[in-house]
């Protein structure tokens, strides 16, 4: 009997991970993210859910992002520091 392999092209979508309180910018894949503890190494908490309560609550992680990215506190978002990856994130990193 002749075995045969098979390669299949597999697709994952990749994340732009961007902690300017660390200076640290990763994409990670959705294999990273899920089994490889990547938003624990990067940001300090566990989950993605665990960002949104960072920029809630800790003072200098709100700061360094308005810093970065020149806005007020009250224009935040989640996607600033976590968020599905861009083609322009993929080609910069």
């Amino acid at each position: 009997m002749k075995e045969v392999l098979f390669l299949a092209k597999v697709k994952e979508t990749m994340y732009y991970l961007n902690n300017p309180e660390r200076h640290i910018v990763m994409l990670a894949s959705e294999t990273q993210l899920k089994y490889e503890g990547i938003i624990k190494e990067i940001f300090g908490v566990a989950c993605e859910s665990d960002l949104q309560m960072m920029i809630k609550f800790n003072k200098g992680f709100k700061e360094s992002i308005c810093h970065e990215f020149g806005v007020d506190e009250n224009k935040i978002t989640l996607s600033m520091v976590f968020r599905q990856a861009t083609q322009a994130d993929l080609v910069e990193n």
